[in-house]
This record gives structure tokens, C-alpha cells and sequence, in this order.
């Protein structure tokens, strides 16, 4: 009762979140479970997270305009993403650059996905103790 992780809240917002649209979850294909493990499938995001990205342009990239205008989409992207789910009334809860994973696309662009909504809410207030991340 007292747990951080809810899995099942993550699979409901991301089954919600396919029904709706949204462009910045990792595709849900379904839950498969044997006696002793539960597995969640979603599209493979080989790119890694946004700490990693940022880590491998930085040594790619010098400091100033230039990193800057790799980030520059990314982070609009990961805004844009955030007033999604609150136009969708969910509240992600553990908002941070290991919770956007970074997806190459063709010509060289990239999207953003974020993950982790076991710490979501869709509720205005959420019940019992606040958390807030990890």
C-alpha cells in the first residue's frame, strides 16, 4: 500500500494514452505474464534516454549555439508532451531527462517519448501521502 512503483497505473496510462493519440508514449502492444514475471511491451527506444543524448552530443558538440540547437527540438518536444497529458487531465508525477527517451527517426531528426507513468494521476488531488519523484 505504501509503494512509489504502481505498474499498473503505468499499463493504464499507456493503454489511455494510445486511445487518445498521443504522440510521445512509446507504442503498448500488451501485458504478458507467466508464474513468476510480469512483461510490459512497448516499441524499442534504442537512442536512450535524454541524459544519455545530452551526454553524447556534449562530447560531439562544443558548448554554445551549436548544442544548443540540437537540444532546442527536443525540448520543445518534451514540453509539447507535458501540456498533452495535461490537456488529457493526466498529471505524469516523476517528470525528468531519464523519463524522455530519445528516438531517431528517418533524415536524421529525432522525437522524444516519455515513460514511467506509474506515478501518474489523473485525479486533481491525489489521495494519501504526497510523492513526489523518487
Amino acid at each position: 500500500p505504501h509503494e512509489t512503483e504502481r505498474p499498473w497505473v503505468d499499463i493504464a496510462c499507456l493503454a489511455y494514452l494510445a486511445q487518445e493519440s498521443f504522440a510521445y508514449a512509446c507504442e503498448f502492444f500488451g501485458v504478458f505474464r507467466d508464474h513468476e514475471l510480469t512483461r510490459v511491451v512497448t516499441t524499442f527506444a534504442p537512442d536512450g534516454d535524454l541524459c544519455t543524448w545530452s551526454q553524447v552530443s556534449a562530447e560531439s558538440v562544443a558548448p554554445g549555439p551549436a548544442r544548443e540547437h540540437l537540444a532546442r527540438p527536443l525540448l520543445a518536444q518534451a514540453a509539447d508532451a507535458v501540456r498533452w497529458l495535461h490537456d488529457l487531465s493526466v498529471v505524469h508525477g516523476d517528470v525528468s531527462m531519464e523519463n524522455f527517451l530519445v528516438c531517431s527517426r528517418g533524415g536524421g531528426g529525432v522525437t522524444v517519448r516519455i515513460i514511467d507513468f506509474g506515478s501518474a494521476t489523473a485525479r486533481r488531488f491525489a489521495p494519501g501521502p504526497r510523492v513526489v519523484g523518487k
